[in-house]
């Protein structure tokens, strides 16, 4: 079985404009999460590179095609996007194991979470479903998603501090929880078969 990020088309991501950061934010993320019990992964460093003809006009959200930049600092100018494999087959799974995990694929999300690869601070988190990973019977499967990358914001509720002649923020100030988007993920997962060869 291959579990992969990479679609044909690069991986791609759109920025979405948060106040108080630059339109650029973020310029290096990576990816952290685990898929079954294999060991959690955290990604290479990848450059959003976004086209100059699309901040010209001025197109918002502005999408972005994923690089993997290198040791030395410089953008990858092969394939884009980020390709992650996982082989589950006999030799993987122990006796009796194959229920569990198909059962796996078909009740689970696997949560992905983004950082900034700079300030190694958290940009957002998003989740895809695995049922989609399952091949009934065909030899291979794909699906495309479109996910949104979501935070929380915690936000004093001033208007209420105002109201109430509170002139100073206190402790127990009234907070506000918001989810926010940070922007647009679209990641390919795929299932293929094991080819059995006749010998």
């Amino acid at each position: 079985m291959s579990f992969s990020k990479k679609p044909s088309c690069p991986l791609m991501n759109q920025r979405i404009q948060t106040p108080g950061v630059s339109a650029d934010w973020p310029d290096n993320i990576y990816f952290t999460f685990q898929f079954y019990r294999f060991p959690p992964v955290t990604s290479q460093q990848l450059k959003l590179l976004s086209s100059d003809k699309l901040q010209q006009k001025g197109v918002d959200p502005r999408p972005c095609i994923l690089a993997s930049v290198n040791r030395d600092g410089t953008v990858n100018s092969g394939s884009p996007g980020l390709q992650v494999q996982f082989r589950v087959d006999d030799g993987f799974l122990k006796p009796g194991e194959k229920r569990w995990f198909l059962r796996y694929l078909a009740l689970h999300t696997m949560q992905i979470d983004i950082w900034d690869s700079d300030s190694l601070l958290l940009i957002g988190s998003t989740a895809i479903e695995l049922k989609h990973m399952l091949r009934q019977g065909k030899p291979a499967v794909q699906a495309h998603h479109e996910v949104e990358v979501l935070t929380t914001d915690y936000v004093v509720e001033d208007a209420l501090l105002k109201s109430a002649g509170v002139a100073q923020r206190s402790a127990a100030s009234p907070m506000e929880v918001r989810t926010v988007l940070r922007g647009r993920l679209h990641i390919r997962t795929g299932n293929i078969g094991k080819t059995r060869t006749s010998g």
